[in-house]
């Protein structure tokens, strides 16, 4: 199957931003790396505040993800990644932000 255009022109930017994370977000464990899977979904990073921030979720695992927002507004600490396609709706930390993309860490359900 060949990737689309906004396949490529999202996968050329995943690596050219994965090259300029900083250090403490590529500590994750081989575990954890090997666990995540490109999702390629739209979604909504909501704020406290009832900001709604446009999304693509780039890849995704139990523990977090990583969103390519539409902006490059700073989040704040604490927000809720929705993906109505996927059925899914998580309170999560913002760990880093850089620019227009961010890694989500998901809360643990209460």
């Amino acid at each position: 199957m060949s990737k689309t255009p906004i396949d490529l022109r999202l996968e050329k930017l995943m690596m050219r931003l994965e090259a300029d994370l900083p250090r403490q977000a590529v500590a994750a464990t081989k575990a954890e790396r090997a666990a995540r899977r490109d999702a390629y979904k739209f979604g909504t990073v909501l704020t406290d505040a009832r900001v709604e921030h446009p999304c693509i979720v780039l890849n995704i695992n139990g523990a977090g993800a990583k969103v390519a927002l539409t902006g490059a507004d700073a989040l704040p600490p604490r927000v809720k990644l929705s993906v109505p396609s996927a059925g899914l709706h998580r309170d999560a930390e913002v760990v880093w932000q850089d620019g227009a993309e961010a890694g989500l860490k998901f809360s643990k359900p209460r």
